[in-house]
């Protein structure tokens, strides 16, 4: 029962393997240079944005007349409370856009990681992955330009992700 559970997780390991060869080009140039901008805005900026948020949210919402014993009334009350609502939302925002940078950030060191290892492997085993993942060409033009058969192939493949799969730590 244990040989069949490790089987289980190698082919596990190999099918999370080939999900990350196939998008490994993309992760490796994840980050575009506007969202890098947009985070380092966020970032080195946020203080002052928020206070620029409240000055104008003044300015524009102050109660003129108050009637409360507070000192609001409950038609200013009410636009207070949406505009707590909005700084919260807007700091939500910022929140999910350092961590949607964060995550990205970590798949392309991930990718850049698995490159590395690609490259790493035996020359044939290279050149199918490289071929058949990062510049994604069909199998039939792939066995053409390396002259190989199919099942030569889709050994070579087997064999390469199996490789992979087993020295691959998304961790280091």
């Amino acid at each position: 029962m244990s040989n069949t559970c490790s089987v289980f997780r190698n082919i596990m390991t190999e099918i999370e393997m080939i999900e990350r060869l196939k998008r490994l080009p993309d992760d490796i140039n994840a980050l575009d240079n506007d969202l890098r901008k947009n985070v380092s805005d966020y970032l080195c900026a946020s203080e002052e944005k928020d206070r620029l948020i409240k000055e104008r949210y003044a300015g524009e919402r102050a109660p003129a007349v108050t009637s409360r014993v507070n000192g609001f009334s409950r038609d200013a009350q009410d636009k207070l409370d949406f505009y707590d609502d909005f700084i919260d939302d807007y700091e939500r925002y910022i929140d999910n856009v350092v961590d949607e940078y964060k995550l990205l950030t970590k798949r392309k060191e991930e990718a850049r990681s698995l490159l590395t290892m690609v490259m790493t492997l035996p020359a044939n085993l290279t050149r199918v992955i490289y071929l058949a993942y990062l510049k994604r060409l069909p199998v039939d033009q792939l066995c053409e330009n390396l002259f190989m058969s199919r099942s030569t192939y889709y050994r070579y493949r087997h064999v390469a992700i199996k490789m992979l799969a087993e020295s691959f730590d998304p961790e280091k």
